[in-house]
């Protein structure tokens, strides 16, 4: 979904110009990098572990939200080579962390992680579109539960056991649909990045890794032993950071996504990797402190519950009028933890949405017609793309436009910037005009 907010903004403009330039040399560049990112060969999978780990020392000296004196756990979604995992555990020694990332056997990358470290990290091999992520769970013999320790973001119809979520103090978020694989995982010879299958994969992808983020979120929380639903003065942790790599912040859902985590963030940073992503759309958002507070007070209004199910819960909407330059505010915690489980309510209806194509009405078993707590069985339509206004219960595209721009093109101007530098500079050396 390329939807994208209005803009005034000159680099933006020019940005664009250079976007759209349609000339063989950098397309053909375009594709080469491509296939560097997605490449099962050795040498290049060796060559992207060590891009990674250097993005990540950007990200680190800028951001410095890792302490070293202080034992860290990590998650890291969509993890291999495992180039993030290598920099974090070698430069803070009482770090450890868990990965996600796709099998090999289903075109996923190699685990390159340095011998001496993994005895601090565990991987878990997973397909972020084959997770139960949904309202309800679903009779679908192809999904899988999501991991135990990152916490269950749906009601099951049975235990899970005695493992325990745990408590990630930072949870990185940089999985992407790789070229060539279709939705099953399968090689498909000569296939580009420009099919409609690979694009609803992406769609799948961001979403459902933005609900196994959020999830980690509210389970570090509600993991602390002195963690109550009902005090705001239990939580004493600072929160989590999520970093989370995101495209074209003039892009709606983009945006939409960054108000989310600024809403939910102690504070909130971007940043453009110079050293692989400079002449791509591709930056990281950094957030800080996610869901210690709220940085705008949130309103809380009366009105259908999400999936449309019918119900007189109030459900804790933003603001529509954040400041354009906003300071952090000490709102209970409490309403930060109500506002998540908002949006996890709300992307778990998506997601169903984007899987099935279902609609925003509830999902009801086939067999039974009940409503949520029963299995409801897969065959209900085919998958479908973000849409404008699928992120709308986060924000709509008039707040964005009329009240939150101004901040999105403060955290935004040094990601435009990097990128209009980087295309022009290689346009030049290029010799393109």
């Amino acid at each position: 979904m390329h939807h994208s907010v209005p803009v005034h903004n000159k680099t933006v403009k020019q940005l664009t110009k250079l976007r759209n330039k349609k000339g063989a040399g950098f397309q053909a560049h375009r594709a080469f990098q491509q296939k560097k990112a997605d490449a099962q060969d050795p040498a290049d999978q060796e060559g992207w572990f060590r891009s990674m780990h250097t993005v990540f020392e950007e990200i680190d000296v800028t951001f410095r939200f890792l302490n070293p004196a202080t034992p860290q756990r990590f998650l890291d979604l969509g993890c291999c080579p495992g180039g993030f995992a290598s920099y974090i555990l070698s430069r803070y020694p009482k770090t450890s962390g868990v990965g996600i990332s796709l099998p090999i056997e289903h075109g996923g990358h190699a685990f390159l992680l340095e011998d001496y470290l993994r005895p601090r990290f565990e991987i878990i091999w997973g397909d972020f579109t084959k997770y139960q992520l949904g309202p309800m769970f679903m009779d679908d013999p192809t999904l899988e539960m999501l991991p135990a320790i990152v916490g269950q973001p749906l009601p099951l119809p049975f235990s899970l056991g005695s493992i325990a979520p745990e408590r990630f103090d930072v949870i990185i978020v940089d999985g992407h649909p790789l070229r060539g694989l279709d939705s099953n995982g399968g090689k498909r010879v000569g296939e580009t990045s420009q099919s409609a299958e690979f694009y609803t994969m992406g769609d799948q992808i961001f979403i459902s890794q933005l609900i196994t983020a959020l999830q980690a979120v509210l389970t570090s929380f509600s993991s602390l032993p002195n963690f109550s639903s009902t005090s705001s003065s239990s939580v004493n942790a600072q929160g989590p950071t999520v970093v989370m790599k995101l495209s074209k912040p003039e892009r709606l859902i983009t945006a939409q996504v960054m108000y989310m985590f600024d809403v939910l963030s102690a504070s909130v940073g971007t940043w453009k990797p110079i050293h692989m992503h400079a002449t791509r759309s591709t930056f990281y958002l950094i957030a800080m402190g996610v869901g210690r507070s709220l940085r705008y007070q949130p309103v809380f209004i009366a009105g259908p519950a999400p999936c449309g199910r019918p119900g007189s819960a109030s459900s804790p909407l933003t603001s529509p009028s954040p400041p354009s330059q906003p300071s952090p505010r000490e709102f209970p915690p409490i309403l930060a933890m109500q506002a998540i489980r908002h949006y996890l309510d709300s992307l778990r209806c998506l997601w169903f949405s984007l899987k099935y194509g279902g609609s925003s009405q509830t999902p009801r078993s086939e067999a039974s017609g009940s409503d949520i707590g029963s299995p409801v069985h897969s065959h209900l339509g085919s998958p479908r793309r973000l849409q404008p206004g699928d992120l709308n219960f986060i924000v709509s595209e008039d707040v964005i436009v009329n009240e939150y721009r101004p901040r999105l093109e403060q955290l935004s101007r040094h990601v435009w910037e990097v990128e209009k530098a980087s295309l022009s500079g290689w346009y030049k050396t290029e010799g393109f005009s």
